[in-house]
């Protein structure tokens, strides 16, 4: 996912990842990864927002089965990052539903999420 536009592949080819802050994958290696540094937000203002991103951050990747179990993201987490566009995006997690889908290589949840994009000056 792309959050400076906010833009996403879903026909995309497995491993693309040019231009994009984060991705979730329930294949090969499932797990979400960020790939611009994620931090905890304590609330919604462009300022604790930057303090997220530059004193809690959040690893690289989470492992499907930590997202699975509910442990690192949950309802009401507010996430941030300084995109690849030098812009600050706040990602609040409304809703975390259970994957009732059979058959896939992990039971990995759906995530709804409201994105919130404060454009650089530079």
């Amino acid at each position: 996912m792309d959050l400076d536009a906010p833009k996403l592949f879903p026909d995309g080819e497995i491993g693309q990842d040019d231009g994009m802050e984060l991705t979730y994958q329930d294949w090969g290696d499932s797990d979400l990864r960020f790939l611009t540094p994620m931090g905890r937000s304590a609330g919604t203002t462009p300022e604790a927002c930057r303090t997220g991103v530059d004193t809690d951050a959040l690893p690289a990747a989470i492992s499907a089965d930590d997202l699975d179990a509910g442990k690192t993201l949950t309802k009401g987490m507010v996430l941030c990052t300084v995109t690849s566009d030098d812009n600050l995006a706040m990602l609040r997690v409304a809703d975390v539903v259970p994957d009732t889908k059979q058959g896939l290589s992990s039971d990995m949840p759906d995530y709804v999420t409201t994105l919130t994009l404060w454009k650089s000056n530079k």
